[in-house]
């Protein structure tokens, strides 16, 4: 997968996922709608990453709070992925 495709999906599913909770506020679920997208969507992406990474995505998509996405070395505390700045994820993704 090349990175501009991937970036692409997560936008959109951060976006549907948005829209999803706005219409949820107002007592409209769509969950049953749209559930069948996001698992071929992540079929897909587990032709590309491993089970721990599709983890990282779905902490990124569903769980973001500005700020607080960091990876970091377990032993040392440094920080080894900023998923805040711009490509981040995607080299996280690739290593």
């Amino acid at each position: 997968m090349k990175e501009a495709t991937f970036n692409l999906v997560v936008a959109k599913l951060k976006e549907s996922d948005e829209r999803e909770g706005k219409l949820g506020a107002l007592g409209f679920h769509t969950s049953e709608i749209t559930e069948g997208y996001v698992i071929a969507i992540r079929a897909l992406l587990m032709e590309s990453f491993s089970t721990e990474k599709i983890d990282v995505i779905n902490w990124y998509l569903y769980e973001y709070r500005k700020g607080k996405m960091i990876i970091s070395d377990s032993k040392t505390k440094k920080v080894l992925y900023d998923l805040d700045k711009k490509g981040d994820l995607w080299k996280y993704l690739n290593e």
